[in-house]
């Protein structure tokens, strides 16, 4: 698997900085928040996962809300559309919060670090991405909270080059019509599917 931009970077943050006696509670980070940071990090690169996809929330008040599928290929970011319409994004749409896990990761680190007036994150239970973020930048500003909502995980295994014809199926989501797929392996073909769950659609 190859290395994950940034994660040697906060493991130094997280290992150098620190409370101590001369440090104001208002200068220094959540310990728990902290602490529930680097246990995420670790339990997310021992899965060893660099091809997924999931689905992106952002909502914030100073902007509209939208919703993105967005696939993972080598631990970057290689596609991502809108949903329910399936547009690929353009130039001029909102993409900078378009991310790896792993640069999620640094999001939150960077908002503990900068002491941001709060940080509230959630954390899968089996892989330990970040399912919500929500970051309220300064007291006294208003509208520069933003939350990320991350739904719809799928780890995915392009190095299946040829799916095989086994009857698992998996009920997706295209656009707004369900569909069911022979298997996981043809689910992943479609980089437009949002996973529903296993078995066929009902």
């Amino acid at each position: 698997m190859k290395n994950i931009n940034g994660v040697v970077l906060i493991f130094s943050l997280l290992l150098s900085t620190g409370c101590n006696s001369n440090t104001s509670c208002n200068s220094c980070p959540n310990d728990i928040e902290k602490k529930k940071l680097k246990n995420a990090i670790e339990n997310w690169e021992d899965k060893q996962i660099g091809n997924y996809s999931y689905v992106l929330h952002v909502s914030s008040p100073s902007l509209k809300q939208e919703k993105k599928k967005v696939t993972i290929l080598d631990n970057e970011v290689s596609s991502f559309s809108f949903i329910p319409s399936n547009q690929t994004l353009s130039g001029d749409s909102r993409t900078s919060d378009i991310k790896t896990i792993s640069e999620y990761f640094n999001l939150v680190d960077e908002a503990l670090y900068k002491k941001s007036y709060k940080v509230d994150v959630t954390y899968d239970e089996f892989y330990s991405y970040p399912t919500s973020i929500f970051i309220d930048y300064q007291k006294d500003v208003l509208n520069d909270d933003i939350n990320y909502t991350i739904t719809h995980f799928v780890e995915n295994d392009y190095d299946q080059v040829v799916c095989t014809q086994e009857e698992h199926p998996v009920c997706g989501k295209v656009g707004s019509t369900e569909e069911t797929f022979l298997n996981k392996c043809h689910f992943t073909l479609n980089p437009n599917a949002i996973y529903l769950y296993n078995g066929a659609c009902k």
